[in-house]
């Protein structure tokens, strides 16, 4: 088990993960995660499993213009994910794995932004189209 504090020459690091929401607003992320919370939202944070969810505004959605390249980045929801320095590698692959799949079965578009993205179901988002430009009907998602 490698600790999330670790982090050698090419190695991967766990220690955070940016999740980019197509939703309209962070309460409706939420209200999709408030079941996976360990203990109460505060503040649009909460605990799920071993990482720290800080839920909130895409700073950059209105800043970057129309990028062809990486659409996704315009979403108006970030969902930063945190570790603690103890964490193992597994345990943070394992959290963010099922904040990916609560967001997807919940009828969102989500993906991955981390060095672990190829750790992660569907890689993150990106093997379901989710950094492209069309909206995705409100559906269930399975990886």
């Amino acid at each position: 088990m490698t600790a999330v504090s670790v982090e050698a020459a090419g190695r991967p690091s766990y220690e955070d993960c940016s999740i980019y929401v197509d939703a309209p607003d962070p309460e409706a992320v939420i209200e999709a995660l408030a079941h996976l919370a360990d203990g109460p939202v505060d503040a649009h944070v909460l605990r799920a499993g071993s990482v720290l969810l800080h839920v909130g505004h895409n700073g950059y959605a209105s800043d970057i213009g129309g990028d062809p390249v990486a659409p996704f980045l315009r979403w108006e929801v970030t969902t930063d994910c945190e570790a603690p320095s103890a964490t193992t590698a597994e345990d943070v692959v394992e959290a963010v794995a099922t904040v990916l799949r609560t967001l997807w079965s919940s009828g969102y578009r989500a993906l991955a932004a981390c060095d672990f993205e190829n750790e992660l179901p569907a890689n993150g988002g990106g093997r379901l189209g989710m950094s492209g430009k069309s909206r995705l009907p409100r559906a269930r998602w399975s990886t």
